[in-house]
């Protein structure tokens, strides 16, 4: 075999037949353009933050409600429970509902005043004896439901004069269902969720009644 049929037979082996180099010319054109252009990159941007900067927004708007209902809570404890440190609301014997009644009377519209409150008082004779009450009850289904009927005596609660007294305002904050991320749903102490993935606030006040017999 000659030299020029050895070099043209390995040039036919070598170079690619003409259509498949087209083809590939042409996939790198459009490799090239598609890494050079621009189009829809704010879009792909906006999908890459606009999640995690709505959950943000959210986070902060949620936990800035639950800081207002704590807030709330807390004056309409401490305004209320005013009335049975100086004997107001015994003197004029009221009853539980109606001292209910005047803590809801305290709350803004953000806390609807409803089966999801319970206020619990409690008597002492010695600072040494106040036990706390537990606003979860038994199993983690609900809050624990006021002792006795509404239409009960508050003075039942209360006792006389110069007793410590201590009232307890449990809500059942809803709205933590919606927001699981925010991690405020109540657990009890094996870390199960309960109140069905609500949040529970609290607002205590403790103190002894003023000698007002």
């Amino acid at each position: 075999m000659s030299f020029a049929r050895r070099e043209r037979n390995m040039r036919m082996r070598t170079t690619p037949p003409a259509p498949i180099a087209r083809q590939s010319g042409a996939f790198l054109a459009r490799l090239t353009r598609w890494r050079t252009d621009q189009r829809g990159t704010t879009a792909l941007e906006f999908a890459a933050v606009g999640l995690p900067f709505l959950l943000f927004a959210m986070s902060v708007m949620g936990l800035g409600i639950y800081w207002l209902a704590t807030s709330q809570l807390n004056h309409a404890v401490t305004t209320a429970a005013r009335q049975i440190r100086t004997g107001a609301m015994q003197k004029s014997n009221k009853t539980v509902g109606e001292f209910k009644q005047l803590v809801c009377d305290n709350l803004t519209s953000m806390i609807e005043c409803n089966s999801k409150i319970q206020v619990h008082v409690q008597s002492f004779d010695q600072w040494a004896d106040v036990t706390p009450i537990n606003c979860i009850a038994d199993g983690g289904s609900g809050l624990r439901q006021t002792a006795g009927n509404s239409t009960d005596s508050l003075t039942m609660s209360t006792g006389g004069s110069s007793e410590v007294v201590m009232v307890t305002v449990c809500h059942e904050w809803e709205l933590a269902e919606h927001m699981p991320w925010l991690l405020l749903a109540a657990k009890g102490g094996d870390n199960q969720p309960q109140l069905g993935g609500a949040a529970l606030i609290q607002a205590s006040t403790i103190f002894r009644t003023e000698p007002y017999e």
